[in-house]
């Protein structure tokens, strides 16, 4: 019976039975059982399907997840379909087939790698909440606490497994006054500090997502230069600005800092997005890439 590869999926998946950490899924499905071999250089896994057919639409695949960059769907001139897994890290890989209807080959990549950068690091999340400001109303009542928290519970769950220390600043809706949080900030000496709101325009709103920190110190800037660029590949809406301010919590932080406004609470599509839990997943995913790409230009 032929074999034809009919669609690729990809995730971070929990401890498996070969690494300790979350790994990089990819999760390659097929109409039948099919042959396989794989050539690992560097960055890069080449699976190769011999006999079997391509399905699906050839060309690459951003995943962006910290460790995987892009996949590749390619077939050669017999038409043998080849994925092509692009890392930023150099992982060991492990490889199980699961038979069914689809067929499954799932490909986990170890993540580990990623350690060596958050080691010996701490964050301090700050999600934002709106009840001390008379209450910002959306076009359907949806509270900024709500998404702000959840996405600072998922990043946290993404660097705790790194791992890396990581603090939340408040677990429920309890507004955290500013001398609270800098407190927070002196007593648990993380290396970043990252506030996470959502944009207010109560006239004429437009759909988008800022990034604003203090104007004074290239560590400032730099780190929001990162989540900057990182998030442009992760959100589906678009950059509205990366600005230097000079508001006085993050003026009074003691280490690099940035607040980032998700999207904008006052926009019907943006407030659909908040309330999703992929739209959610991905700005965790982008802000923890951002991170990630910080730390890593700190070594260089």
């Amino acid at each position: 019976m032929s074999s034809y590869l009919t669609n690729i999926r990809t995730g971070l998946f929990g401890a498996t039975k070969s690494f300790t950490c979350l790994s990089s899924r990819i999760i390659l499905e097929a109409s039948a059982p099919f042959a396989h071999s794989t050539r690992v250089n560097k960055g890069e896994t080449v699976i190769t399907l011999p006999g079997a057919h391509l399905n699906m639409p050839t060309g690459p695949i951003d995943v962006y997840d910290g460790l995987v960059t892009t996949l590749i769907v390619s077939q050669d001139a017999q038409g043998t379909p080849r994925i092509i897994i692009n890392t930023n890290e150099a992982c060991a890989n492990s490889l199980e087939e699961v038979p069914g209807l689809p067929h499954r080959l799932i490909v986990d990549l170890d993540r580990s790698p990623l350690q060596h950068y958050f080691r010996n690091q701490g964050l301090l999340l700050d999600p934002a909440q709106d009840g001390k400001k008379g209450g910002i109303v959306s076009p359907t009542g949806l509270k900024e606490h709500i998404p702000t928290l959840q996405i600072a519970r998922r990043l946290a769950q993404l660097i705790a497994q790194v791992p890396a220390r990581v603090n939340i600043t408040r677990r429920d809706e309890e507004f955290i006054p500013p001398r609270e949080r800098l407190q927070m900030c002196r007593e648990l000496k993380p290396s970043l500090f990252l506030a996470i709101a959502t944009g207010v325009e109560r006239e004429k709103p437009r759909s988008g997502f800022w990034l604003k920190y203090y104007y004074r110190g290239n560590k400032n800037k730099f780190l929001a230069t990162c989540l900057k660029k990182e998030m442009q590949r992760k959100m589906s809406i678009p950059l509205r600005g990366c600005m230097a301010v000079n508001t006085s919590l993050l003026r009074e932080l003691p280490i690099p800092a940035v607040l980032v406004e998700v999207a904008n609470i006052s926009h019907r599509l943006d407030e659909g997005l908040l309330r999703d839990v992929d739209f959610r997943k991905a700005v965790a995913q982008g802000l923890f890439n951002g991170i990630l790409s910080y730390l890593k230009g700190l070594g260089e």
